[in-house]
Protein backbone atom coordinates (compact mmCIF):
# COMPACT_ATOMS: atom_id res chain seq x y z
CA UNK A 1 0.00 0.00 0.00
CA UNK A 2 0.94 3.67 -0.38
CA UNK A 3 0.90 6.01 1.85
CA UNK A 4 -2.76 7.90 2.43
CA UNK A 5 -0.66 10.91 2.64
CA UNK A 6 0.06 10.77 -1.35
CA UNK A 7 -3.29 11.04 -1.92
CA UNK A 8 -3.77 14.08 0.10
CA UNK A 9 -1.26 15.74 -1.53
CA UNK A 10 -2.62 15.02 -4.37
CA UNK A 11 -5.69 16.77 -3.75
CA UNK A 12 -4.60 19.79 -2.15
CA UNK A 13 -1.47 20.38 -5.53
CA UNK A 14 -4.33 20.15 -7.54
CA UNK A 15 -6.16 23.06 -9.32
CA UNK A 16 -8.82 23.65 -7.34
CA UNK A 17 -11.63 26.43 -6.86
CA UNK A 18 -11.34 29.24 -3.88
CA UNK A 19 -12.18 27.32 -1.26
CA UNK A 20 -9.83 25.05 0.55
CA UNK A 21 -8.93 21.47 -0.79
CA UNK A 22 -10.66 18.53 1.08
CA UNK A 23 -7.74 16.59 2.50
CA UNK A 24 -8.46 12.56 1.89
CA UNK A 25 -6.64 10.23 3.96
CA UNK A 26 -6.92 6.27 2.40
CA UNK A 27 -4.81 4.26 1.72
CA UNK A 28 -3.48 3.50 -1.65
CA UNK A 29 -3.20 -0.62 -3.33
CA UNK A 30 0.19 -0.87 -4.68
CA UNK A 31 -1.80 -1.31 -8.40
CA UNK A 32 -3.50 1.99 -8.43
CA UNK A 33 0.36 3.53 -6.77
CA UNK A 34 1.18 4.56 -11.06
CA UNK A 35 -1.33 7.47 -11.29
CA UNK A 36 0.15 9.40 -8.46
CA UNK A 37 2.88 8.87 -9.63
CA UNK A 38 2.38 11.23 -12.80
CA UNK A 39 1.28 14.70 -13.55
CA UNK A 40 -0.93 15.54 -10.39
CA UNK A 41 -4.51 16.81 -11.64
CA UNK A 42 -7.86 16.11 -11.11
CA UNK A 43 -8.44 13.05 -13.65
CA UNK A 44 -5.57 11.33 -12.38
CA UNK A 45 -7.23 11.53 -8.94
CA UNK A 46 -10.30 10.24 -10.89
CA UNK A 47 -8.61 7.08 -12.22
CA UNK A 48 -7.21 6.36 -8.86
CA UNK A 49 -10.32 6.02 -7.56
CA UNK A 50 -11.61 3.64 -10.24
CA UNK A 51 -8.67 1.55 -9.90
CA UNK A 52 -9.11 0.82 -6.47
CA UNK A 53 -12.67 -0.97 -7.25
CA UNK A 54 -13.11 -4.40 -6.34
CA UNK A 55 -15.04 -6.22 -8.04
CA UNK A 56 -16.20 -9.45 -6.42
CA UNK A 57 -19.96 -10.85 -6.47
CA UNK A 58 -20.61 -12.43 -2.35
CA UNK A 59 -23.29 -15.42 -2.59
CA UNK A 60 -26.52 -14.73 -0.90
CA UNK A 61 -28.63 -17.16 0.19
CA UNK A 62 -30.27 -16.40 3.70
CA UNK A 63 -32.68 -13.44 3.86
CA UNK A 64 -31.34 -12.70 6.76
CA UNK A 65 -27.62 -12.15 5.91
CA UNK A 66 -28.84 -9.79 3.02
CA UNK A 67 -28.32 -6.19 4.95
CA UNK A 68 -25.22 -7.05 5.71
CA UNK A 69 -23.78 -8.09 2.62
CA UNK A 70 -24.97 -5.40 0.53
CA UNK A 71 -23.35 -3.19 3.33
CA UNK A 72 -20.28 -4.64 3.09
CA UNK A 73 -20.13 -4.57 -0.97
CA UNK A 74 -20.80 -0.35 -0.12
CA UNK A 75 -18.16 -0.51 2.38
CA UNK A 76 -15.52 -1.72 -0.30
CA UNK A 77 -16.56 0.82 -2.97
CA UNK A 78 -16.02 3.68 -0.05
CA UNK A 79 -12.86 4.63 -0.45
CA UNK A 80 -13.45 5.23 -3.90
CA UNK A 81 -17.03 7.54 -3.63
CA UNK A 82 -15.05 9.80 -1.17
CA UNK A 83 -12.30 10.46 -3.50
CA UNK A 84 -15.17 11.37 -6.31
CA UNK A 85 -16.94 13.51 -3.53
CA UNK A 86 -13.95 15.11 -2.72
CA UNK A 87 -13.06 16.10 -6.10
CA UNK A 88 -17.01 17.21 -6.48
CA UNK A 89 -16.37 19.44 -3.76
CA UNK A 90 -12.96 20.57 -4.54
CA UNK A 91 -12.68 20.43 -8.74
CA UNK A 92 -13.37 21.84 -11.26
CA UNK A 93 -16.17 21.90 -13.82
CA UNK A 94 -14.77 19.17 -16.00
CA UNK A 95 -13.38 17.08 -12.95
CA UNK A 96 -17.10 17.22 -10.86
CA UNK A 97 -19.08 16.06 -14.19
CA UNK A 98 -16.43 12.86 -14.46
CA UNK A 99 -16.72 12.35 -10.82
CA UNK A 100 -20.53 12.95 -10.95
CA UNK A 101 -20.73 10.09 -13.37
CA UNK A 102 -18.42 7.45 -11.90
CA UNK A 103 -20.38 7.93 -8.68
CA UNK A 104 -23.37 6.88 -10.42
CA UNK A 105 -21.41 3.88 -12.57
CA UNK A 106 -19.86 2.78 -9.24
CA UNK A 107 -23.70 2.92 -7.63
CA UNK A 108 -24.99 0.81 -10.19
CA UNK A 109 -21.90 -1.61 -9.94
CA UNK A 110 -22.95 -2.59 -6.45
CA UNK A 111 -26.56 -3.19 -7.35
CA UNK A 112 -25.88 -5.56 -10.41
CA UNK A 113 -22.63 -7.49 -8.20
CA UNK A 114 -25.64 -7.60 -5.50
CA UNK A 115 -28.47 -8.93 -7.81
CA UNK A 116 -25.79 -11.30 -9.52
CA UNK A 117 -25.25 -12.87 -5.92
CA UNK A 118 -28.75 -14.55 -6.00
CA UNK A 119 -28.48 -18.12 -7.37
CA UNK A 120 -31.78 -18.35 -9.83
CA UNK A 121 -33.39 -21.77 -8.60
CA UNK A 122 -34.70 -24.46 -10.72
CA UNK A 123 -38.12 -22.89 -12.33
CA UNK A 124 -40.18 -25.87 -11.64
CA UNK A 125 -38.81 -25.66 -7.63
CA UNK A 126 -42.01 -24.21 -6.67
CA UNK A 127 -40.39 -23.85 -2.55
CA UNK A 128 -36.94 -22.84 -4.34
CA UNK A 129 -38.99 -20.07 -6.22
CA UNK A 130 -40.30 -18.89 -3.31
CA UNK A 131 -37.37 -18.54 -1.61
CA UNK A 132 -35.51 -16.76 -4.35
CA UNK A 133 -38.70 -14.48 -4.58
CA UNK A 134 -37.80 -13.55 -0.67
CA UNK A 135 -34.24 -13.10 -1.04
CA UNK A 136 -34.71 -10.97 -4.22
CA UNK A 137 -37.36 -8.79 -2.24
CA UNK A 138 -34.48 -8.31 -0.01
CA UNK A 139 -31.83 -7.36 -2.09
CA UNK A 140 -33.87 -4.70 -3.70
CA UNK A 141 -34.96 -3.38 -0.78
CA UNK A 142 -31.50 -2.86 0.89
CA UNK A 143 -30.53 -1.44 -2.98
CA UNK A 144 -32.80 1.67 -2.71
CA UNK A 145 -29.56 3.98 -1.55
CA UNK A 146 -27.66 3.03 -4.23
CA UNK A 147 -30.16 3.12 -6.74
CA UNK A 148 -31.28 6.19 -5.21
CA UNK A 149 -27.66 7.20 -5.58
CA UNK A 150 -27.02 6.51 -8.76
CA UNK A 151 -30.22 8.26 -9.95
CA UNK A 152 -29.08 11.68 -8.46
CA UNK A 153 -25.52 11.78 -9.67
CA UNK A 154 -26.62 10.59 -13.65
CA UNK A 155 -29.00 13.47 -12.99
CA UNK A 156 -26.43 15.90 -11.77
CA UNK A 157 -23.98 15.09 -15.32
CA UNK A 158 -27.42 15.96 -17.18
CA UNK A 159 -27.80 19.38 -15.08
CA UNK A 160 -23.87 20.20 -15.50
CA UNK A 161 -24.25 19.52 -19.23
CA UNK A 162 -27.53 21.78 -19.82
CA UNK A 163 -25.99 24.89 -17.59
CA UNK A 164 -22.83 24.76 -19.18
CA UNK A 165 -22.25 24.14 -22.81
CA UNK A 166 -18.03 24.33 -22.37
CA UNK A 167 -18.29 20.99 -20.69
CA UNK A 168 -20.07 18.90 -23.75
CA UNK A 169 -16.74 20.25 -25.91
CA UNK A 170 -14.85 17.25 -25.02
CA UNK A 171 -15.87 14.33 -26.90
CA UNK A 172 -15.21 11.59 -23.65
CA UNK A 173 -17.61 14.29 -21.25
CA UNK A 174 -20.26 14.18 -24.26
CA UNK A 175 -19.85 10.06 -24.46
CA UNK A 176 -20.52 10.56 -20.48
CA UNK A 177 -23.62 12.66 -20.80
CA UNK A 178 -25.10 10.21 -23.40
CA UNK A 179 -24.35 7.55 -21.07
CA UNK A 180 -26.11 9.33 -18.14
CA UNK A 181 -29.07 10.37 -19.69
CA UNK A 182 -29.65 6.71 -21.19
CA UNK A 183 -28.64 5.17 -17.55
CA UNK A 184 -31.49 7.85 -16.17
CA UNK A 185 -34.03 6.81 -18.54
CA UNK A 186 -33.45 2.56 -17.70
CA UNK A 187 -33.32 3.75 -13.83
CA UNK A 188 -36.93 5.36 -14.52
CA UNK A 189 -38.27 1.90 -16.35
CA UNK A 190 -37.03 -0.04 -13.37
CA UNK A 191 -39.51 2.17 -11.12
CA UNK A 192 -43.00 1.33 -13.07
CA UNK A 193 -45.14 -1.09 -12.43
CA UNK A 194 -44.46 -4.31 -14.51
CA UNK A 195 -47.85 -4.25 -16.08
CA UNK A 196 -47.41 -0.53 -17.08
CA UNK A 197 -43.67 -1.48 -18.70
CA UNK A 198 -45.42 -4.64 -20.64
CA UNK A 199 -48.04 -2.55 -22.28
CA UNK A 200 -44.76 0.51 -23.30
CA UNK A 201 -47.06 3.26 -21.66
Amino acid sequence: MRSACVLAALLAAAPASAQAPRQVQIEIPDACAIYTEREEDWSNLISVATCMQRVRVPCIDDPAEVEAIVEGLAGEIAPSILIYVATMENGPNDAKLRAAYHIGLTSLALVTRARSSIAVPDLTDLVAMKRFRVLHARVEYALAPALATARVSFGLVVTMAAHERALRSDPVQREMIRSAVTMLLLLDDHERPTYLVKRGT
